[in-house]
């Protein structure tokens, strides 16, 4: 960028008075306009400036953006790693209990099996009892018609 050319307050009053304008005149309006420029006008210098204090100022919200993501990223990786505990204790707690309730299965089944030969085993012997009832009531039915 060129550096900036500094307004010319005695330019500009020759060419007030090459138009016509007395030269009091021309001077006193050449020296407020020069005054006025003199503060609000930037120059390239300025400008330069400028940009880089916003130059500075975009790199240092970067720098805190990426160390807050940084920050982030740390914070997400541990919540995954804490997810992932607690899903392998919850595995594992669900193949214990799948085990045990396997074990249960197990000694319940051979109960019932138990039970039913035990129930069997009254059965057979109810039926043996009945046989026997059943063969004295016709012996002695038969005694008692028999002998008649």
């Amino acid at each position: 960028m060129p550096p900036a050319k500094p307004f010319d307050t005695l330019d500009y009053a020759r060419k007030l008075q090459s138009a016509g304008v007395p030269a009091a005149q021309a001077e006193v309006q050449a020296r407020a306009l020069g005054e006025a420029f003199a503060g609000t006008v930037a120059t390239p210098a300025d400008m330069e400036a400028q940009g880089a204090s916003i130059r500075a100022e975009i790199a240092s919200t970067r720098a805190d953006l990426e160390a807050q993501g940084a920050s982030i990223r740390a914070e997400i990786a541990s919540t995954r790693a804490d997810l992932e505990a607690q899903g392998a204790s919850i595995r594992a707690e669900i193949a214990s209990t799948r085990a045990d309730l396997d074990m249960l299965k197990t000694f319940l089944n051979a109960r019932i099996d138990a039970l039913g030969l035990e129930v069997g085993g009254k059965i057979d012997t109810l039926r043996w009892m009945l046989g026997v009832v059943v063969a004295l009531n016709a012996a002695v039915f038969v005694q008692t018609f028999l002998r008649q």
